[in-house]
């Protein structure tokens, strides 16, 4: 009952999916690595966005589609306390009918706890997941459209600051409050610079600027590290939280205007 449950949470938050709904899935995960596999991807994702050049292609796959991935396995390890297996091996993706992008897990199963600390597994599991499963795929994205590993890695960063802060804030729990703490203190504080290729150091250790929200008192927002291209889409704009606005533009951004 619990592994379904779990399950169900990566499906609701992350769109990530047992193997029996896999019959969509266009492309494997050890694909992406080849330079034909990943051509076939960012067209098919780029032809779907409208995306005008590889670069916002390859920026906008990762930003709104890849992160999914190594969040969702964040998630199973800090809120749940549970390891999937996000390899490439193991993982599959494309469109569903609705045309959203999906990843499906072959292996669905959770790893079977073992003897070792926490922080122990904790450790391996976050290694093999950033230099087996992001680093490459990230190192392909680059190679084939043109984007920056900066950018790239920039948008995990990001996007994971978001979801660690929205986890603790929702837990109901004071052991899994102090397990997210802990797991994103070694993240940020704690995982080894060679984790990270393409990078100087590691990208989730670079501080923030924030800006005050001007309709919401007391509300800080944080402001990207890098231009995610949204912009360059057909209807496309400049997130508010884009580092090349300007103050005067992010106001009326928020604003709507």
């Amino acid at each position: 009952m619990e592994q379904g449950k779990n399950h169900n949470h990566l499906a609701q938050q992350f769109r990530v999916y047992s193997t029996q709904e896999a019959e969509l899935a266009t492309i494997r995960g050890e694909e992406l690595l080849t330079a034909f596999g990943m051509d076939r991807l960012i067209k098919e994702v780029g032809g779907h966005m409208q995306a005008p050049k590889l670069h916002v292609a390859g920026s906008l796959f990762v930003k709104r589609h890849y992160c999914s991935v190594p969040v969702a396995a964040l998630y199973g390890m800090s809120h749940v306390n549970q390891r999937f297996d996000f390899s490439l091996s193991n993982l599959s993706f494309g469109f569903n009918e609705q045309m959203q992008w999906c990843t499906w897990l072959t292996n669905g199963s959770e790893f079977v706890t073992s003897s070792e600390s926490r922080e122990c597994w904790r450790e391996s599991y976050m290694q093999s997941l950033f230099e087996e499963t992001v680093n490459p795929v990230f190192q392909a994205v680059a190679k084939r459209t043109g984007v920056s590993l900066g950018t790239l890695w920039a948008h995990l960063s990001f996007v994971l600051y978001y979801w660690y802060d929205l986890w603790m804030k929702e837990t109901s729990t004071e052991a899994e409050r102090q397990r997210l703490t802990d797991d994103f203190h070694f993240l940020v504080t704690d995982a080894p610079d060679v984790w990270f290729e393409g990078v100087d150091g590691n990208p989730f250790a670079e501080e923030y600027a924030y800006f005050p929200h001007p309709l919401e008192e007391g509300r800080m927002i944080r402001l990207r590290k890098k231009c995610c291209f949204n912009y360059c889409l057909p209807q496309g704009q400049y997130c508010y939280t884009c580092p090349g606005l300007t103050e005067a533009q992010r106001l009326r951004r928020i604003a709507g205007a």
